[in-house]
């Protein structure tokens, strides 16, 4: 997989990230925010999101044509609320391209491969993926003169970049 062209993403309802490798480069990181649409029902505002990330997915696609998917699979979920993200997100992964090979991931595996610590924080996941690949288009803003990364921004490009590093252990 090393040698190919992939996209690897970390689903979620409101933050979607996506990783583009191509022969192990990192070309390119993107964040779909879904807008919460709060003077409608919840269930349309998750339709809407659902659609929203669907249509990013597939122009990602569509525009990169990977050879792999690589997607950190959500499992289990302590809401109603989460079950729906949860669902939003199997559904559109569902749709990767067919010339792609999905590869599935768990959170643990994602943490494991980045950070080598099964529990690492999401500083620590954004701190160890900017450090493998600085070059990538990160978000930064100014605090005390210096720019940092945003941590909530960066959050799920990172671990898009930990599903990559995971996805390399998959044997095809």
């Amino acid at each position: 997989m090393q040698s190919s062209r992939v996209i690897a993403i970390d689903p979620s309802l409101r933050n979607w990230g996506m990783a583009l490798f191509d022969s192990g480069k990192l070309v390119d990181l993107i964040l779909v925010e879904t807008k919460n649409r709060r003077k409608m029902p919840k269930s349309w505002s998750d339709l809407y999101a659902a659609r929203e990330i669907y249509e990013a997915f597939s122009e990602v696609c569509f525009r990169f044509s990977p050879d792999y998917v690589v997607a950190e699979i959500p499992y289990g979920a302590q809401s109603s609320r989460g079950a729906i993200a949860m669902g939003v997100a199997i559904g559109v992964i569902s749709t990767y391209p067919e010339y792609s090979e999905l590869v599935k991931v768990t959170p643990r595996e994602v943490k494991l491969a980045l950070t080598g610590n099964a529990n690492a924080t999401k500083q620590e996941m954004i701190d160890a993926a900017y450090g493998l690949y600085p070059e990538g288009p990160w978000r930064k803003h100014k605090l005390k003169g210096e720019m940092v990364l945003t941590q909530g921004s960066n959050q799920h490009m990172a671990d898009a970049v930990g599903a990559y590093i995971a996805g390399l252990n998959y044997d095809s």
